[in-house]
């Protein structure tokens, strides 16, 4: 990472001091700093006097995008993912939209991996977090994720609309489906997911939730058990009732469009 990278993670954080031409100390901003005491450099931002502490690192290549910094154990890009020229086929071929896909800003590498990056945009813009999953095509193993990174809500719009309703759902490509017919949603990983997370839980409970959505499988009956909602029809999900073009009327049973 450059020093003008890590300063982004600076600001983002709050720190005030004009940007250094090089490596030294600027004002934390974990405490009241009148004299500066927070080292800033390449590797991280370390506050000598009250301990503040972020480490940043480079991820390789197929972990993840860019560079990383870990505060209080998620993620942090400060790189945001490669340029895409045109919409991931994956994503069209399951009834996404090309503008939906095009802001979801998923990409097949030549392997045939697509790769999911889980956006995460701050108030200025300038940092992204990073849960990227590939999916293997045909392999036994359909996800993957960097190692030691867990779970987490998959946000298509980059962060969650507080004041608008929502649908939360199983996995990413669901949760497109439903933004491309204009329904604000959530993807989630599942009930398993869930019963381990209780801040995510917490979250969730204060969101103006209309509708949990599970597939029509037993891992989706799962999760509606626990939650409430409803499932689709079996052996189906969204983007299956997307392509059949049949997702809208069968949203408007349940009075979401």
């Amino acid at each position: 990472m450059s020093l003008s990278e890590a300063y982004q993670v600076y600001v983002e954080k709050g720190g005030r001091s004009p940007q250094p031409a090089q490596s030294g100390k600027v004002l934390c901003y974990a405490h009241q700093d009148n004299n500066p005491s927070m080292q800033l450099d390449e590797k991280q931002l370390h506050c000598y006097a009250c301990g503040e502490h972020v480490h940043v690192r480079k991820t390789g290549v197929g972990d993840s995008v860019g560079a990383q910094v870990q505060i209080n154990g998620s993620l942090w890009a400060v790189q945001e993912p490669p340029t895409i020229d045109k919409p991931c086929e994956y994503l069209l071929e399951c009834g996404v939209s090309a503008r939906v896909a095009a802001v979801a800003r998923w990409w097949e590498d030549p392997s045939g991996v697509v790769h999911i990056p889980y956006l995460r945009t701050t108030p200025s813009g300038s940092l992204v977090q990073i849960f990227e999953r590939a999916r293997h095509e045909g392999s036994k193993a359909k996800y993957r994720s960097p190692k030691g990174v867990p779970g987490s809500i998959y946000m298509p719009r980059g962060s969650i609309p507080l004041n608008t309703p929502l649908v939360v759902c199983e996995g990413e490509k669901d949760a497109l489906a439903l933004e491309t017919v204009g329904v604000a949603a959530l993807g989630v990983p599942g009930a398993q997911w869930l019963r381990s997370s209780p801040t995510w839980q917490k979250l969730l409970r204060r969101l103006p939730v209309r509708l949990f959505v599970g597939d029509g499988d037993d891992a989706g009956r799962e999760m509606v058990s626990e939650w409430g909602g409803v499932t689709t029809p079996e052996g189906k999900d969204l983007c299956d009732l997307l392509k059949e073009e049949a997702l809208t009327e069968w949203l408007g049973h349940y009075g979401i469009v």
